[in-house]
């Protein structure tokens, strides 16, 4: 293990492994702005995650965090599931953002992970639907549930 921070971001470092045969890229060695991907990425910016942000927070999974906070008095709404789908959201914008600054989705990014923070237990447990009324059910059916 390195000693020094690495000079560069990496998704998936692999250089410490004798068996890797592959060196990791830095995530600034990679551009995707041809005809092709460019348009495809200022869509995604500019229109999908705004849009799936709106999606979010009219189905109430945002509610659900703030719910399992103890911030509003709401049922739960939606799957057991639905935890997933802000976390795969957050990282879509996490993706978009290591490939130019936008203040916009920062600000949503921020008001997400500050319900997400609020919804952890102290024990660190996090799930939404194993909040308030079915805390005690929280390790139960560990199979299709979690």
């Amino acid at each position: 293990m390195h000693d020094q921070p690495r000079p560069f971001a990496v998704v998936v470092d692999t250089s410490h492994s004798p068996y890797a045969r592959l060196r990791p890229v830095p995530l600034t060695a990679v551009t995707l702005a041809d005809g092709f991907w460019a348009p495809r990425r200022r869509v995604n910016r500019e229109v999908t995650l705004p849009s799936q942000y709106r999606l979010l927070e009219e189905t109430g999974r945002i509610d659900n965090f703030s719910r399992a906070a103890g911030k509003v008095d709401v049922p739960f709404q939606g799957r057991y599931y639905n935890d997933s789908d802000v976390y795969k959201w957050l990282e879509a914008v996490a993706w978009t953002l290591a490939t130019g600054a936008d203040p916009a989705l920062v600000e949503m990014a921020g008001t997400v992970s500050a319900e997400i923070a609020g919804a952890q237990r102290p024990d660190g447990y996090l799930n939404t639907y194993f909040a308030r009324e079915r805390a005690a059910e929280r390790w139960t059916n560990l199979r299709d549930m979690h």
